[in-house]
C-alpha cells in the first residue's frame, strides 16, 4: 500500500507572541508516522510523535523573536511533506475588537466573559477597572473572562482592559451594566411544523437573552414556562391550539421592571393528514449508477402515501407513520443535479414539505463526511478535514457557495480552511468541493457552528450491538 502524505489540521498554539518562547507547538492532523518530523520554515524541529493524529515540536526562542509568519510542515519518510500552515508571530500589543456580552443586568449574577481581538498571549489577562480576573486564553483572537456577581451589582459602565507579556496593555473596551435587561431573540422552535388535531406537546425555544423568569406567549397568550438556561425555555402547546391548519405566533417576554418581548417567530400548522418530511436516505447519489431504494423519514405518513420525485410519483412502501422507502428510477439519475423529494397522503391531502436529493457527477468530487463536524462559535480560522472521494490537485472547497483555500492531501482527502468570519455566529454552514472549471460539484455537508455550551455528541462506542447482548 502506497504511503500517504501527512496534512496539518491544526496548530496549538495557532500563534505566538513576540518573546513568549521556547514553547511546545502541538500540531494536529492526519497519516503522521512515528518518523515524523515538525519542520519550520524548512528546518527541522525536535518532535514527538504522539499518535497517527498528532506531534508535539519544540519550538525555539529565537522562532519568536520577531514579528514575522512562521511556514509549519511535517515531513513523513519518503520526502511526504504536508502542505503548510502558517504560524503567526505577533507583536505584543492586545488590542480589543469587541466584547460578549456588551452589556449585562444588574443582579443578573455571574458570568463568562468573550473578549474578540488580536495579538493576545496564551498568557493574556482580562481586566474589569484593572482589577484582574480569572482568564481563559483559547486563541489569539480571544479570551474569555469569569466575571463575578459582586461586579454587576449596580448600574454603571466598567472598562475591559487585557494585558499581555512585560505588562503590554490593550485599548479599553465598556462593559454596561443596565437595569434595563437585553430584548430576547428566538432563532429556532423545535418542532417549527406540526399536524392539525394532533396532540399537545413539548415546543422547545431556542435563542437568546432569556430570563430566568421569561414568559413564553402562544399567540398572545402567556403560557407556563419552563427556563432551562439563557438560551433554552420550553412550553406546553395544547391540542387546542392546534385544532385547525394555519401558524401560531410564539414571542418570549421578559419580565418587569423593564419587560420587553422577542419578535415573534411562527409555529406552522399543517392538514391533519398533511404528511411531514424530516430527512431521506441517501442525500446524494452518483448519476448513473442505476435504480435504488430511497427511505424518507417523517412525520404523518398513511397507508396509501405516495412519495414523488420532481413531483412525479414512485413506487411507494408504507412502513409506519414515520418510514417510507420510495424506487427512484435509473432515468431519474441519469444526469448531475439536483431532484426535490415530497410525500403526499392519500385522499386529497396536500403535498409535505420538499427535501432536495443531490446527483453528483460520476467523476467529479464527492464528499462522505467532514472532521471535525462542528466549531465553536467565534473560533478563529480553522482547517476542516474533508473525507470523500475523486478529489484532484485543483478542486476548490467552498463554504455557503464561497470559494475557500484548499489543501490537497489526496484524492480521498482535502483540508478546507474555513475563516473566522465564517465562525462568528451560530449556525449551520453548507460544505462543498467543486472542480476549478466548473464542470462538477459535491451535494454538500454540514458543519455546525456551536454556542461553548452547546452538547453534541460526535460518536458512540459501540455504535452497534448483536441484540441480547
Amino acid at each position: 500500500m502506497a504511503a500517504t502524505a501527512p496534512a496539518i489540521l491544526s496548530l496549538s498554539p495557532a500563534s505566538a507572541v513576540v518573546g513568549t518562547g521556547p514553547f511546545t507547538l502541538r500540531v494536529n492532523g492526519v497519516n503522521f508516522v512515528s518518523a515524523s518530523q515538525v519542520r519550520v520554515n524548512g528546518v527541522g524541529r525536535a518532535t514527538t510523535f504522539v499518535n497517527g493524529g498528532q506531534l508535539t515540536a519544540a519550538m525555539q526562542s529565537g522562532d519568536v523573536s520577531s514579528v514575522r509568519t512562521l511556514q509549519i510542515t511535517v515531513a513523513n519518510p519518503g520526502g511526504l511533506i504536508s502542505s503548510a500552515v502558517p504560524f503567526d508571530v505577533l507583536p505584543n500589543s492586545p488590542q480589543i475588537t469587541s466584547i460578549n456580552p456588551s452589556t449585562v443586568t444588574v443582579g443578573s449574577g455571574a458570568f463568562v466573559l468573550r473578549v474578540i481581538g488580536q495579538n493576545f498571549a496564551s498568557s493574556s489577562v482580562v481586566n474589569l477597572n484593572a482589577s484582574p480576573r480569572p482568564t481563559t486564553y483559547i486563541d489569539a483572537r480571544n479570551l474569555s473572562a469569569q466575571i463575578p456577581a459582586t461586579d454587576i451589582t449596580s448600574p454603571r459602565t466598567i472598562n475591559v482592559t487585557v494585558t499581555n507579556p512585560n505588562l503590554h496593555l490593550s485599548n479599553s473596551v465598556p462593559l454596561t451594566v443596565t437595569n434595563t435587561p437585553p430584548k430576547p431573540t428566538i432563532t429556532l422552535l423545535n418542532p417549527n411544523t406540526v399536524n392539525a388535531t394532533g396532540p399537545g406537546f413539548t415546543l422547545e425555544i431556542v435563542g437568546t437573552n432569556f430570563a430566568s423568569n421569561a414568559t413564553v406567549k402562544v399567540g398572545g397568550a402567556n403560557r407556563a414556562t419552563t427556563f432551562v438556561d439563557s438560551s433554552h425555555v420550553t412550553t406546553q402547546i395544547l391540542s387546542t391550539d392546534i385544532l385547525t391548519p394555519g401558524t401560531l405566533s410564539i414571542t418570549v417576554t421578559n419580565p418587569t421592571p423593564s419587560s420587553r418581548t422577542s419578535d415573534p417567530a411562527t409555529l406552522t400548522i399543517v392538514a391533519k393528514n398533511a404528511a411531514i418530511i424530516q430527512s431521506i436516505d441517501p442525500t446524494q447519489v452518483v448519476e448513473k449508477s442505476g435504480q435504488f431504494t430511497l427511505s424518507v423519514t417523517g412525520t404523518g405518513f398513511m397507508s396509501g402515501v405516495k412519495a414523488q420525485f420532481n413531483g412525479s410519483n414512485r413506487i411507494t412502501t408504507f412502513l409506519d407513520s414515520q418510514h417510507l422507502t420510495a424506487i427512484i428510477l435509473t432515468a431519474d439519475v441519469a444526469n448531475a443535479g439536483q431532484a426535490s423529494i415530497t410525500v403526499t397522503n392519500p385522499n386529497g391531502a396536500p403535498v409535505s414539505n420538499a427535501l432536495t436529493l443531490f446527483i453528483v457527477s460520476q467523476n467529479g468530487p464527492a464528499i462522505d463526511n467532514i472532521s471535525p463536524a462542528s466549531v465553536t462559535v467565534g473560533s478563529a480560522d480553522t482547517n476542516v478535514l474533508i473525507n470523500g472521494s475523486n478529489f484532484i490537485f485543483s478542486d476548490i472547497a467552498q463554504v455557503n457557495g464561497t470559494d475557500r483555500a484548499t489543501g490537497f492531501v489526496s484524492a480521498t482527502q482535502l483540508v478546507v480552511t474555513v475563516q473566522a468570519d465564517d465562525l462568528a455566529g451560530p449556525g449551520q454552514l453548507q460544505i462543498t468541493v467543486r472542480r476549478s472549471d466548473g464542470s462538477a460539484s459535491s451535494a454538500p455537508v454540514v458543519l455546525n457552528v456551536v454556542d461553548a455550551t452547546t452538547p453534541l455528541i460526535s460518536s458512540l462506542n459501540p455504535s452497534t450491538m448483536i441484540a441480547g447482548s
